[in-house]
């Protein structure tokens, strides 16, 4: 492919987006935490030399080189410590992480030519808010998404119109059809960018003040959008003589964002699905003795509150720990909780109680798991 200077700004704002979440999440790349590593394989914990700091350094010097020099041997160096260092720690499995690690996979095509990465960036754009909508499609999306943030912007009380949150899913799903026409791809471009500047807004230190980890993909997202739909010019119905190899990237993408499907019977992780602000997930908390907590670290003891169900003991929700240590979310997958429990219980002692729930806050349904 011909130097390009907007393939070359999509790289720059997808490498440097990539670089500054890891920045500002700097504890999750290493091992020098006490919010717990989740490896796929243990064994590959023995690449984690000097905790880690050599790797992520090795994966900065990449993707800072593919943005002067798109080569295929660089994006398949730079892809290969990014999937190690995912390998290492499931934690690490966030959205941004996917999101950035996708836009990097043309790349690895020798004879990569504009309108070709072009679609792949659409099709996959169109998967993240058509999922991020139909995620959306649930009760739980008012009580810990929709009614907050009106309250935080507006100061709109809607307790009594629930059904208004539903416009949300429902606009974000026309969205990722209207990029698919010329006719309505421009209402959907300015809808989109509407969107990621409504979250930024709200997640400012204006308003809720938290998540900043999000905002260089929020702000990367609006550049995607503008690459692919500005001018309009994609027409995804009309088929060419291509070569069999030049299809390969519009149907990788196409399994990419059919690949979601999987995780409602989890076989899928829960952030590679485009679960965003979506409202659905689990929620780990851990009961401990006062005495117990004392023992922690800073980050675990900020995350305490007290549990009024449960004889008002203090708790952690863990996803508050893994924030104020990592900032990150866990994710809210069962899998994943079960990888986490796993480790509680080897770390403390055996009168602790885990306590699974349903939804993200402890008023709904909820089993107990006491360890062994």
């Amino acid at each position: 492919m011909k130097n390009n200077y907007q393939v070359k700004s999509l790289l720059a704002i997808n490498n440097l987006s990539l670089i500054i979440s890891i920045l500002m999440s700097f504890k999750l790349w290493t091992t020098q935490r006490d919010f717990p590593v989740i490896p796929v394989f243990e064994s590959l914990l023995s690449f984690e030399v000097l905790n880690g700091y050599l790797l992520v350094s090795l994966l900065f010097g990449c993707l800072v080189a593919l943005i002067f020099y798109p080569k295929p041997i660089l994006a398949l160096l730079t892809l290969s410590f990014i999937v190690l260092l995912l390998l290492q720690d499931q934690m690490r499995w966030q959205i941004w992480v996917y999101l950035h690690s996708l836009m990097i996979v043309p790349f690895l095509y020798a004879k990569l030519r504009k309108q070709d990465l072009t679609i792949f960036i659409a099709i996959l754009l169109i998967g993240v808010y058509f999922w991020g909508g139909v995620h959306k499609l649930n009760p739980h999306f008012f009580d810990l998404i929709f009614h907050p943030m009106m309250i935080d912007l507006f100061n709109i009380n809607l307790s009594r119109y629930q059904f208004v949150a539903y416009f949300i899913p429902i606009a974000e799903i026309l969205i990722a059809i209207g990029f698919l026409f010329k006719s309505t791809r421009k209402l959907s471009f300015y809808s989109a960018i509407f969107t990621h500047l409504l979250i930024i807004l709200w997640l400012s230190p204006m308003y809720r003040d938290s998540n900043w980890i999000i905002f260089p993909m929020n702000i990367a997202m609006i550049y995607f959008c503008y690459f692919c739909f500005y001018k309009g010019d994609i027409n995804f119905f009309k088929f060419t003589n291509k070569s069999k190899s030049e299809y390969l990237l519009p149907v990788l993408a196409l399994l990419v964002i059919t690949l979601p499907l999987l995780n409602k019977i989890e076989k899928w992780p829960y952030y590679f699905s485009f679960h965003l602000y979506s409202g659905q997930g689990k929620s780990l908390y851990i009961i401990k003795d006062e005495s117990e907590f004392l023992e922690e670290s800073d980050d675990f003891i900020k995350s305490c509150q007290i549990v009024k169900d449960f004889n008002n003991k203090e708790s952690i929700r863990v996803t508050n720990w893994s924030y104020n240590e990592l900032n990150v979310p866990i994710p809210l997958d069962e899998r994943s909780l079960v990888l986490l429990l796993e480790h509680f219980c080897q770390r403390f002692s055996d009168q602790t109680f885990i306590l699974s729930f349903d939804i993200q806050s402890p008023k709904g349904d909820y089993k107990i798991i006491e360890c062994d």
